[in-house]
């Protein structure tokens, strides 16, 4: 939910749209055209706020109706791809019984997405929360929600206000339909230029991503080291946009400029660095440039860790994607009955900028009595990508690297 409510019951119906199909006005002579995703999110706030579910009896109000004119101070965040349409009603009953009402009404077609409070919402209830989504979403109107607020009315019976909060995106925010290359620059190094296939994947990525609704955002930790950028020319090498998405910004939003005109932020910066990873273009880290290192086991009760450290000894990027692999050998260079075998989830891109590091971590089951085979020696880690095995001396340890013998659980290599 966007707002913060105490003491009121609340519904809220989020719709995700399909294609709105709706053409921009011609205007006047003088004044330039809305644009047309602008006109389709207006009829989108007047198609969504007119799909509120209303008790029987409930009576249309020109303003704010409850008492001490709480509903006014429900919060919004506002923004210029957002558009809000609000109405009024009162109805005769308690604002649980409202609620109740609406909960048992919900628009065609939606689903739950979201609740706080007891479900379903009893008659007494003094609080509750709901949201509810329609499938799809285009790269026009990206996203329609309908919320529902309860309050009692001044006199007696029960205030509801209503608001079809509608975000969309302009028409131009896309990549030209001229664009035949993208230059493609990864922390300020230059990379391989994308084409063919791969221009049509970061096209489908710019046109299908939804644009960022205002308001505060809980971001995940940034991590600097893959700071991308994407220009793309047409067939003279004349720049026509960019677009661009950096690590250091945990959400990682996806920024688009065509021409001089900077877009709102888009959601999926995420997907930037795949795209361009499987359309080859950026470049991969060799053993040249490549120092390895494994850290002494840490040991407890549930089991134990280590931690392999790939540093990038260059001054320019390389990425990598994948699991490294490690083989453990004694001191004699026996092979030690030790497999390793991936754990948690599929690998990311990711970016060892000059002379940082990136990270895996190797667990196994605690030892659970004393070994007979000889504690390793040497490590041989593999680098995904990179056909060359780093021999790594494993310095002298109370605890040895791995299992006496059986799997050994290896992540990922993502940022330290």
């Amino acid at each position: 939910m966007r707002g913060r409510l105490v003491g009121w019951n609340v519904v809220a119906v989020a719709v995700v749209a399909a294609a709105m199909g709706v053409a921009a006005s011609t205007g006047g002579a003088t004044a330039a055209p809305p644009d047309a995703n602008l006109v389709a999110a207006r009829a989108a706030a007047q198609r969504i706020v007119a799909l509120t579910p209303l008790p029987p009896g409930a009576v249309a109000q020109p303003s704010d109706p409850s008492a001490g004119a709480a509903l006014s101070q429900v919060y919004e965040a506002h923004g210029p791809q957002q558009v809000i349409r609000t109405r009024y009603w009162t109805v005769s009953g308690t604002p649980g019984s409202a609620s109740d009402f609406i909960y048992a009404h919900p628009p065609a077609g939606s689903s739950l997405y979201a609740e706080a409070g007891p479900v379903p919402p009893s008659p007494t209830s003094s609080g509750w929360q709901e949201e509810r989504s329609f499938p799809g979403t285009t790269g026009r109107v990206t996203s329609e929600l309908l919320q529902l607020t309860t309050a009692p009315a001044r006199g007696g019976g029960t205030a509801i206000r209503a608001d079809a909060i509608i975000l969309w995106r302009p028409t131009w925010e896309q990549v030209p339909a001229g664009a035949r290359a993208g230059r493609v620059r990864l922390d300020g190094f230059a990379q391989r230029t994308v084409t063919g296939a791969g221009l049509a994947r970061l096209r489908a990525l710019v046109a299908t991503s939804p644009v960022v609704a205002p308001g505060g955002y809980a971001c995940p930790a940034g991590f600097p080291g893959q700071a991308m950028r994407v220009t793309f020319l047409d067939g003279h090498g004349r720049p026509l946009a960019h677009i661009g998405a950096d690590s250091a910004d945990g959400c990682v939003w996806l920024a688009v400029t065509v021409g001089a005109r900077r877009g709102p932020a888009l959601q999926n910066g995420w997907g930037l660095a795949p795209r361009l990873w499987a359309a080859g273009s950026l470049i991969r880290c060799t053993a040249a440039q490549l120092a390895v290192s494994v850290a002494a086991p840490s040991v407890y009760r549930s089991g134990a860790t280590a931690t392999i450290t790939v540093r990038n000894v260059a001054r320019a990027p390389c990425s990598v994607k994948g699991f490294p692999t490690v083989k453990l050998l004694a001191a004699t260079g026996r092979r030690l009955p030790v497999a390793d075998r991936r754990m948690s989830g599929p690998p990311s891109v990711v970016t060892a900028a000059g002379r940082a590091t990136l990270s895996a971590t190797v667990t196994w089951p605690g030892h659970s009595g004393r070994c007979a085979r000889p504690a390793p020696a040497v490590a041989l880690v593999g680098v995904p990508g990179v056909r060359h095995r780093f021999a790594v001396t494993l310095k002298p340890s109370r605890q040895r690297l791995g299992p006496c013998a059986g799997p050994l659980g290896i992540s990922p290599l993502g940022w330290l």
